[in-house]
């Protein structure tokens, strides 16, 4: 008999629950959406769980099903073309409970993420073992060493600052962890490395500062501070003389665009996802470029001259770009998708700079070597992982492109 109460009391709990959530959609969102249709899902889905576990009395375990329930609803009309007008409402449904039951961690198709402590949402990254990537870039530094081309490997940081992680209660993230093995890995084989998180080691809150919040990438301004590092060190090791004002913040206009960004709210839904805002980093002094830019669709190049303004926004493209008011030096670029907003200032360093992203295009690293002929190869990454597309793209055996 008290089972049997204990189960009704979850039912009327769960009829609840969606009334509730429907009328906090109604009243934060405006999207139409049939009551019906929406209980009638989350409810019958949180019916099927509680069904299997009427033995669970504990209130907690019960908002578990119901967050389940909702999450089910979203993947299973996700991609159902009838079910278009529900389907954000749906999304930004599963957000809200996950912000009502104060639950900071959620999977979507691809990846965890996880609200931190700040409001920023980052992608939690699991222990990787690296050593046959760390092995991959050390015979690669190997090989351009044997032709006398320098090789750079440059870290880029994660979301989760590596001095103050702001992770909830049982949240993990090994993106530092991971970044140390590698680097460790990389600097006891001799391969040059600059890491880039520990710009801001005494000031982390600077650090989120200049990420995007609901995305996991550095605004402008944090890419400018990378160059800034990276140029001094070129400057200082590799003979490059890149100019005392194109290093100094001071010299870049910092404009702020306060439109709201939703990065990932097209999947985890917008009251997950905090607003955002955008910053541009751009330069005072006078520039002058002439870009090639790779368009992926339609197959295209675009060409293009003029000031700073054209290589704007920066995407994961194929391009080169000549500077003509530096005389020399020649960089090849190899990054991930933190590379697009680097590779901007990187073009204001040397007389001709070419930026690939493995990503988009699956080139021959060794053919674009020897199109290239560089002063230079950097290789830029972000500490959340080191993929397996980016060794895949340097492990071409190097005798079969040798003469």
């Amino acid at each position: 008999m008290l089972m049997k109460w204990r189960h009704i009391g979850q039912k009327f709990i769960g009829i609840l629950f969606c009334v509730v959530i429907f009328v906090f959609g109604l009243t934060f969102y405006d999207i139409a959406l049939q009551p019906y249709t929406f209980i009638r899902f989350v409810y019958w889905e949180m019916e099927s769980h509680l069904g299997k576990e009427t033995s669970q009395s504990n209130l907690q375990q019960t908002c578990v099903h119901m967050r389940d329930a909702v999450r089910n609803v979203i993947l299973t009309n996700r991609n159902s073309p009838s079910k278009n007008q529900i389907q954000q409402y749906l999304i930004n449904a599963y957000g809200a409970v996950q912000v009502l039951l104060d639950i900071q961690s959620v999977h979507d198709s691809y990846y965890q993420w996880c609200r931190l402590r700040n409001g920023y949402v980052a992608m939690l990254v699991p222990y990787q073992d690296n050593t046959e990537a760390a092995d991959t870039f050390i015979q690669f530094d190997r090989w351009l060493k044997a032709r006398n081309i320098p090789f750079l490997f440059v870290q880029a940081p994660h979301l989760v600052c590596k001095y103050a992680p702001e992770l909830p209660r049982g949240a993990t993230c090994f993106s530092d962890d991971n970044a140390n093995r590698f680097l460790n890995r990389l600097r006891n084989a001799g391969v040059d490395c600059l890491d880039t998180r520990e710009i801001f080691k005494d000031s982390p809150q600077k650090h989120y500062e200049l990420f995007l919040k609901s995305e996991t990438h550095w605004q402008m301004e944090y890419a400018f501070y990378a160059f800034q590092q990276t140029g001094r060190h070129l400057n200082e090791k590799y003979g490059f003389s890149i100019a005392p004002h194109v290093l100094d913040a001071k010299n870049y206009y910092r404009v702020r665009n306060d439109s709201i960004l939703y990065g990932q709210g097209t999947r985890l839904g917008e009251t997950f996802v905090p607003e955002d805002h955008e910053v541009s980093f751009l330069p005072k002094f006078s520039t002058q470029f002439i870009l090639d830019r790779e368009i992926l669709w339609p197959r295209e190049t675009l060409h293009k001259e003029g000031a700073f303004d054209i290589l704007l926004p920066p995407g994961l493209t194929q391009e080169k770009v000549i500077n003509p008011k530096v005389p020399s030096k020649r960089i090849l670029l190899i990054s991930d998708s933190f590379g697009a907003n680097f590779s901007r200032y990187m073009a204001l360093a040397c007389h001709e700079m070419v930026f690939v992203c493995p990503m988009k295009y699956h080139d021959d690293i060794f053919q674009k070597l020897e199109q290239t002929q560089p002063d230079m190869v950097i290789f830029l990454l972000t500490a959340r992982e080191i993929d397996h597309l980016y060794t895949d793209y340097i492990t071409l055996s190097p005798e079969i492109h040798c003469p």
